[in-house]
């Protein structure tokens, strides 16, 4: 099954599609819903047909998933017929509604699909004549601009014995820009302030007759952000002293809204190895470094969720890769004003995932010309600490791994004429590095490389006092080359990758303000371009002994490339009125894809040595080296490989009103509708119905603004993956890829070793002389995956300057991906074993020639939970100190982990419920700043964190079913886990008066060993010890102390 394009052929370039079926292979628990099919019962007799068998034949003890009450033979097959007149690649679009919704859709989606169904069309008609009225410039007075740029201040000034105040003037002045808004408060005292750009620092001045003039400073204000700063003024003179006062350290908001920020000078100073901003968010409650089912997997999970599933933004644009997952343009640290990562009860204007968003805020010019220039250095092993798993001499002695990174940027930003603003950015890094073997078979060190070049400009206009636009242009092009995180451990070079990615993005938001309202637009184009490329010749060998991996070597497939070109349009209009904040808005997403690669005919193993010793023949073990006539457990390989273009569509609508029922008590309701054309199946309908209500409170109990309760409840929706699409009509039975797997002691065995098939071995024969093939199908009930989150907290200010905050999570996952074979051969007890051949004659369909094995779908019936106790603590600077510390108490089960989420056993998927990849049970992070003589600061970050989940296989294929994840007897998924985590790293900064600051950071300050000792899945950090019992062995440690030094120069 080795194709171009989809989210299985990039893991086989990874890991290869066996590896993957040895380690990454799961559960998940059937959701009933009436009567429903694994796909239609005219599809089941057509793969049966194919397959050589008599439809109404069927093994006595497998259920019958063939009859769906709802939606009768003709609809289905007329939905069938109208997906193939499109293209074979499909085209996920919408396609019910009345007739004007319909044209409506058909326009924007390019649908060429009938309707064969109407329920929800009202609902339908709705969302999407409102989607077009946002988009319009709703209401048509106000010009509009982007809905997340623009922040806001809001709250109540009262006078000392708590009454309100009417008609005191509250004036916001941005530091950076000088820019000044301003406006009056009620009847009740009430004032809000709308469209702010974000900035570091807002001063707040209100005053009123016969009062003293209360001035506040507010920092770190980020896009879309609803600050609430309450006043109390004393009485007085307005011409009487006034004391600026800072904000509290943990800033009110109107939302109960959870997660965190960190500011420009946090960003900026914290240590960060390799300026690695994704690295910054670990230090908010709820986020923690992710696991994933690929070498280069997003690695962010928050609420201990699946990596792929967490929305990233810039400036409020989607920067998420829709392909699987991610961030599509990296932002770097040198362009972030600041950087928030919301992770629960999140307002209704953000969407398309349940568990959290990374959301920056690049920078912008000021009042003033100000740039950078910088340069670090990664010195490596003339002053780092060995690896533990570093390769030694004959003598013992530890051979040292040659590593250099070089990092130069800068920055600039300033007024042009007339109004003008301009920031610009550009950094380059450069890195080698060797990575540390530690396969039993290639113990050594393999040379690898990562380069990467990145910009972003940005200009700021204010056309008039109630008119700012902003254009800012993102490029990255980074490229890895046997990149650490693609060779090393038990992956050797040959295996390795050449992988380039390069983004350009370009967007265009735009703000109108009025007295009482706020309109704001956005539009964002640009491109995404994947070029992964294969460097050794093939076949994938994965090299076993009794169970245990000792090796990944050979190239598995030909080069793939694939482009995402998305179109972002967005519009929210938000207005005042009384005690109500009201705010509507809309969205489109849509994402071209154009997927393709080489025919993929390399073929793929996996050998067993049972026993034997083999020695490599030159610096690395080799495809040579291994026996001819090893055993050989399976061989893959793929044939024909379609090329995939179409596109994935996103829309999304929401209303929400933030009502301050009394002076302490903020309401807040909203209600959002969310579209995701992934669903838009040739077996079934669009996934209509995602209707996410959300309610919030913000209370301050006695109009005590030191503390807070708050409290939330809403349903979220998540984006599908466009791999889980793109997979299916690659490996679609009709005009898909020919894969086929070979195993022993069938009718088509495997080749002899190391041989491959030509690529056109099976290009004149007859399907019905093919081997028995391995397909996936589109499920008939794909939806979108939804999260129902609650959320109750305190926010206390203990002393000036220091806060606390503690909150709990209650989060229930439930339509999640996973992956089903099915026509998985009948279940057999844990702990036994079954050939290839006897599993084939108990699946539903037996494999013949002509026929198939795996029929697989991606279906959304998985599920989760997740318990949570987040605690924070603040100080702000004073007294030369200050520190944010994050604990987090949590645990998370579920039955399934990504979207290639396999279960032992598809006829028993509720097996698998176990604690998520991401479990982290206690996660503790600590960032602060000291201040000692002589301009020196000390930024340390202290992460301590409880071991994460291993799941403990056998290493073989079990029961048959040509899927190496099978578990011991009584063994659990994830039931296992590695050793805990700590690592304390320290940043130095020296700043001089001409406006040089050197800077040396350290990591792992103390040395300390922490063994990951899990390849991919884990699998291969568990092996027989010497009685052949299955044992915990690291295969892997993480980084030893190392240094990094910069120079920085600021002008």
């Amino acid at each position: 099954m080795i194709h171009g394009g989809c989210a299985s052929s990039l893991r086989r370039r990874l890991d290869s599609n066996l590896a993957m079926r040895r380690a990454g292979c799961h559960h998940v628990r059937i959701r009933a819903r009436g009567a429903r099919s694994i796909f239609s019962s005219s599809a089941r007799r057509k793969l049966e047909t194919m397959s050589g068998r008599d439809p109404s034949a069927r093994p006595a003890d497998h259920p019958d998933r063939s009859v769906r009450a709802d939606r009768t033979e003709p609809d289905r097959a007329a939905g069938r017929r109208a997906g193939r007149q499109s293209r074979v690649v499909g085209d996920p679009s919408g396609r019910r509604g009345s007739r004007s919704i319909r044209y409506f859709l058909n326009v924007m989606t390019r649908s060429r699909r009938t309707m064969s169904s109407r329920r929800g069309a009202r609902v339908v008609g709705f969302c999407w004549s409102l989607t077009a009225l946002t988009l319009a410039g709703w209401p048509l007075s106000a010009p509009p601009a982007h809905a997340q740029v623009g922040a806001s201040i809001e709250g109540v000034v009262l006078d000392e014995s708590g009454g309100t105040i009417a008609n005191a003037r509250v004036e916001v002045r941005n530091e950076e820009t000088g820019q000044v808004r301003s406006t009056i408060s009620d009847a009740a005292g009430g004032y809000q302030v709308l469209g702010l750009g974000p900035s570091e620092q807002y001063e707040v001045r209100v005053t009123a007759e016969r009062f003293r003039p209360d001035v506040r400073q507010l920092n770190s204000l980020t896009a879309g952000e609803r600050r609430v700063q309450d006043f109390r003024l004393d009485v007085g003179a307005v011409t009487d002293r006034v004391d600026v006062v800072p904000e509290r350290p943990l800033a009110r908001t109107g939302t109960p809204a959870l997660g965190g920020t960190l500011s420009e000078a946090q960003v900026e100073g914290l240590p960060a190895n390799g300026r690695d901003l994704i690295s910054l968010a670990y230090l908010i409650p709820g986020a923690a470094p992710a696991r994933g089912f690929y070498n280069l997997a997003p690695r962010l999970t928050i609420n201990g969720s699946s990596s792929l599933v967490t929305n990233y933004t810039v400036d409020g644009f989607d920067n998420t890769d829709l392909f699987l997952g991610g961030p599509k343009v990296p932002v770097t640290i040198g362009s972030t004003q600041n950087l928030a990562v919301m992770v629960n009860s999140y307002s209704a204007e953000y969407g398309r995932t349940g568990n959290g968003v990374f959301a920056v805020t690049t920078r912008s010019g000021g009042q003033r010309h100000a740039g950078e220039l910088f340069y670090y250095v990664r010195p490596g092993t003339s002053l780092d600490s060995p690896n533990d798993f570093a390769p030694r001499d004959g003598n013992g002695e530890v051979i040292d791994d040659s590593f250099q990174r070089n990092q130069v940027g800068g920055a600039a930003g300033g007024p042009l004429a007339g109004g003008t603003f301009y920031f610009v950015n550009g950094e380059v890094t450069r890195e080698a590095q060797d990575a540390i073997l530690t396969s039993p078979l290639a113990v050594g060190l393999a040379p690898t490389s990562f380069h990467n070049q990145s910009l972003m400009g940005k200009i700021d206009r204010q056309w008039s006092s109630s008119q700012i636009s902003s254009f800012r242009y993102l490029f990255g092009d980074y490229t890895h080359h046997d990149d650490i995180g693609l060779v090393g451990g038990l992956t050797l070079p040959s295996a390795g990758l050449q992988v380039n990615y390069r983004n350009n993005f370009l967007t265009w938001n735009h703000r109108t303000l009025t007295s009482s309202g706020l309109n704001e637009l956005g539009v964002m184009a640009g491109r995404m371009r994947a070029d992964w490329r294969t460097l050794d010749p093939g076949p994938r060998v994965i090299v076993t002994d009794r169970g245990a991996t000792l090796a990944v070597l050979g190239g598995v497939s030909d080069n793939f490339f694939w482009t995402e070109t998305d179109v972002q349009v967005r519009n929210v209009y938000s207005k005042v009125a009384g005690r109500h904040t009201l705010k509507a808005g809309g969205d489109l997403v849509r994402a071209s894809f154009d997927i393709r690669s080489g025919p993929g005919a390399r073929g793929a193993y996996t050998v067993d040595l049972e026993g034997r010793s083999i020695t490599p023949s030159g610096a690395f073990l080799s495809i040579g080296d291994v026996p001819r006539d090893v055993r050989v457990l399976a061989y893959s390989q793929s044939f024909v490989n379609p090329v995939v273009q179409t596109a994935q569509n996103l829309a999304a609508v929401f209303v929400e009103d933030a009502i301050r029922v009394r002076p302490d008590v903020v309401l807040t309701a909203g209600l959002r509708w969310d579209y995701d054309s992934v669903t838009n199946t040739p077996e079934g309908d669009a996934d209509l119905d995602n209707i996410a209500p959300r309610i919030g409170v913000a209370w301050s109990p006695g109009g005590d603004s030191r503390h807070q309760v708050r409290a939330g409840f809403g349903l979220f929706y998540e984006r599908i993956p466009f791999a889980v699409y793109s997979d299916t009509i690659v490996n679609n039975p009709e005009g898909g890829a020919l894969s086929v797997t070979f195993a022993p002691d069938t009718p088509f065995a495997p080749p002899a070793f190391p041989s491959q098939l030509p690529r056109d071995a099976f290009e004149n024969v007859p399907i019905g002389q093919l081997p028995p093939r391995n397909v996936q199908i589109f499920h008939s009930d794909l939806v979108s995956p939804r999260n129902q989150q609650l959320s109750l907290g305190y926010v206390r200010e203990v002393a000036p300057g220091f806060a606390l905050s503690v909150d709990y999570i209650d989060n229930k996952g439930s339509n999640l991906v996973r992956r089903i074979d099915t026509n998985a051969p009948s279940s057999i007890p844990a702990g036994r074993q079954r050939s290839v051949a006897a599993a084939d004659a108990m699946r539903p369909m037996v494999p013949a020639a002509g026929g198939l094995r795996l029929i697989e779908q991606d279906e959304t019936t998985g599920s989760s939970r997740f318990h949570g106790l987040y605690v924070s603590a603040r100080k702000h600077f004073s007294r030369s100190f200050s520190f944010d510390v994050a604990y987090t108490l949590s645990k998370i089960e579920n039955d399934t982990d990504d979207i290639n989420f396999r279960p032992v056993d598809s006829r028993r998927p509720d097996a698998e419920l176990g604690p998520s990849l991401n479990d982290r049970r206690q996660v503790f992070a600590l960032n602060g700043q000291v201040r000692l003589p002589g301009e020196i600061d000390l930024m340390p970050i202290l992460f301590l964190s409880s071991g994460q989940p291993l799941n403990v296989l056998t290493g073989a294929d079990d029961n048959g079913d040509t899927i190496f994840n099978d578990r011991p007897a009584g063994v659990g998924r994830n039931s296992e886990r590695t050793s805990g985590y700590s690592q304390l790293d320290l940043g130095i900064v020296r700043r001089f008066r001409v406006g040089i600051e050197a800077r040396a950071e350290i990591f792992n300050l103390f040395n300390t060993t922490n063994y990951s000792g899990f390849f991919n899945f884990g699998a291969s950090g568990v092996r027989p010890d010497e009685t052949g019992t299955l044992a915990f062995q690291p295969t892997v440690a993480g980084p030893p102390r190392q240094f990094q030094f910069a120079a920085r120069l600021t002008f």
